[in-house]
């Protein structure tokens, strides 16, 4: 995922893209660093918790 970050955080930093791509990559910036911290709150839950807790943040966070 560090690798995919970087890419948007190229994108965000680059003069060259449009202002419409960097919002875009912006916005998955922060979607990772949710990610990140879930991920990390969670690292020593066992497997069934891990998914409860990773299906619930998706049903969240793709709620419009």
């Amino acid at each position: 995922m560090r690798i995919t970050r970087g890419k948007f955080a190229d994108i965000v930093k680059s003069g060259v893209s449009d202002l419409e791509s960097k919002r875009y990559a912006q916005e998955a910036i922060i979607l990772i660093q949710k990610l990140y911290k879930i991920e990390r709150e969670i690292k020593d839950d066992p497997p069934d918790k891990k998914l409860l807790i990773r299906k619930r943040n998706l049903k969240l966070s793709s709620t419009p």
